[in-house]
């Protein structure tokens, strides 16, 4: 009985002891594969860089770094850190990413960062204007497909303007990129009036301004075929949509009722 016994267990621990492998080792087999897989799928590659310089040599805004990432498909996202040595408040500025391809073709991504779209915006939100010495990091989306054959050979990034909290800039003259800025402001400032003529603080009104704010339309007015001033506009309702969704129609009225006293 105790040879029996004991050769009942060993045929036990035989089985598991294979079970075991049968399950483990694909597992196994997956594990070690996964890492390698996904490093193909993304890589992180750095850019060339370009601090913005004024005319009389000094450095405005410093990169500190730059990089993106890229699949089989393209350039999938980028970053930039950046260091402002201006010593002046930065309320804006435009970066210009650089693709060069190896048949000689190019392309360029850009991306503007504006610290006071407008100013209701800016002291609801708490937003601070770019400090001096101060570094941010910037995350991007950015996105560019590569075409059948396409290779890329190198990506520069690039600060195109800067402008400071009284408005001056270096590299603004001219911009087109500074350009959609102003009418990204413009547009916000447009439906701010738009809204605020329809507001007092009764219930008949309250309900009109929620209307427009819940529907598509825009001020009835010539600049909003711009297409920049028009996202202005977007982005300010937006805001206010998200004011009413997120903390309630009371907030809401009273963000209304503190922009009215301001203008008073």
């Amino acid at each position: 009985m105790g040879y029996k016994k004991a050769a009942l267990i060993l045929f036990i621990g035989s089985l598991m002891f294979f079970l075991t492998l049968i399950f483990a080792l694909p597992s196994s087999s997956q594990n070690n594969k996964s890492p390698e897989q996904s490093s193909q799928l993304t890589k992180t590659n750095a850019a060339l860089k370009r601090d913005l310089v004024s005319e009389t040599g000094e450095k405005i805004l410093e990169i500190i770094e730059a990089s993106y990432q890229t699949s089989e498909n393209g350039i999938e996202s980028s970053s930039i850190r950046v260091r402002n040595l201006s010593k002046r408040d930065i309320t804006a500025y435009g970066i210009i990413w650089t693709v060069k391809f190896t048949d000689t073709s190019k392309c360029q991504l850009t991306q503007i960062v504006d610290h006071r779209i407008h100013k209701d915006m800016v002291e609801a939100k708490g937003i601070k204007p770019f400090a001096p010495y101060e570094e941010k990091f910037i995350p991007s989306s950015t996105n560019r497909s590569l075409g059948e054959g396409q290779k890329i050979e190198s990506v520069e990034a690039e600060i195109s303007f800067v402008e400071f909290e009284d408005a001056s800039g270096v590299g603004i003259e001219k911009s087109e990129m500074y350009e959609q800025v102003i009418s990204k402001r413009k547009g916000a400032e447009l439906y701010k009036q738009w809204i605020e003529t329809d507001y007092e603080d009764t219930p008949q009104k309250m309900a009109k301004v929620i209307e427009k704010l819940q529907g598509d339309g825009l001020p009835n007015n010539k600049e909003l075929e711009n297409s920049w001033v028009e996202i202005g506009a977007s982005s300010y309702r937006q805001w206010m949509r998200d004011i009413l969704n997120n903390k309630g129609e009371t907030l809401l009225r009273e963000q209304l009722h503190r922009q009215l006293k301001r203008r008073k």
